[in-house]
């Protein structure tokens, strides 16, 4: 394998539960900025639409 993390001896249990619990917390942070970036991309692109009065362009955007 050319993972060098299988390598390595197993760590302790303990390590595992909070290296875990840190990934787990981090993508949970990382989820939350993507869902408040994408609400303003799209808060954007509605706003854009809303000023467009030509319907062609606004389903072009959609």
């Amino acid at each position: 394998s050319t993972n060098p993390a299988e390598a390595l001896p197993e760590p302790e249990p303990e390590l595992q539960l909070t290296s875990g619990k840190q990934k787990r917390n981090a993508e949970r942070r990382r989820d939350a900025w993507a869902m408040r970036f994408m609400r303003r991309q799209s808060t954007a692109v509605e706003r854009s639409c809303a000023k467009t009065s030509d319907p062609g362009l606004q389903t072009a955007l959609h």
